[in-house]
């Protein structure tokens, strides 16, 4: 065998010890100690994504939150009142004047801000804004109405701007409508304004017919 083969080849480990031949002579070594760990390799390539874990359960249902704040209110104050009668209004000594009043026989009133006088007068005791619409139910002829407000402490009452309508048929009903902003209290009322003498308000459908309602108005505080 050749020497150098033998030495390269020839050896074992036993209990810590290494045999080892040098140029043909046998010896025990001890196995020397543990050299110092090496430096830390790279970091390899990240790995594949695992698939998604299970659900987790439900977690505990959060505290109730702040109640928030109170929206605003509906109407509180509103009136309706109606005539079940036929009445005869007298016209306005010059067309835009104030003529005669409509009468209502009929209320039906809720809050403070609006009540009523028999038989014309619709008290306002609270200034704001104000919704009004209204309705009359002329015989045949040319007519008009608006609404008169008489302000408290004031001489004389003034028409409601754009609270004028009229009509040229007659024998079927007809309304007007308003907002306004009534700036303090006074006296609210629906009157005649064209000058062409006393027509009738009915109450009847031609004569013979059921019984309707002659007049009626709906008055809502708004703010």
């Amino acid at each position: 065998m050749n020497k150098h083969t033998e030495n390269e080849n020839n050896h074992s480990e036993l209990n810590g010890e290494k045999d080892v031949f040098i140029n043909g002579i046998h010896c025990k070594c001890k196995r020397g100690p543990r050299g110092p760990r090496g430096p830390r390799g790279p970091r390899g390539p990240r790995g594949a994504t695992g698939p998604a874990g299970a659900t987790g359960a439900t977690g505990a249902t959060g505290a109730t939150g702040a109640t928030g704040a109170t929206g605003p209110g509906g109407l509180a104050d509103f009136a309706y009142l109606a005539s079940t009668v036929a009445q005869t209004i007298a016209g306005a000594t010059e067309p835009g004047a104030q003529g005669g009043a409509v009468s209502f026989n009929y209320t039906v009133i809720n809050g403070t801000a609006i009540s009523f006088t028999a038989p014309s007068s619709i008290n306002i005791n609270e200034p704001g804004f104000y919704n009004i619409s209204w309705e009359v139910f002329p015989v045949q002829g040319n007519t008009a109405f608006a609404l008169f407000f008489d302000p408290t402490g004031a001489p004389l009452p003034t028409l409601v701007p754009a609270s004028n309508y009229g009509a040229g048929s007659g024998n079927q009903p007809y309304q007007g409508q308003v907002i306004v902003e009534l700036t303090s209290t006074g006296v609210l009322t629906l009157n005649r304004i064209d000058a062409t003498g006393n027509i009738t308000l009915q109450n009847d459908v031609g004569g013979s017919g059921p019984a309707v309602i002659s007049a009626s108005i709906v008055i809502e505080k708004l703010a």
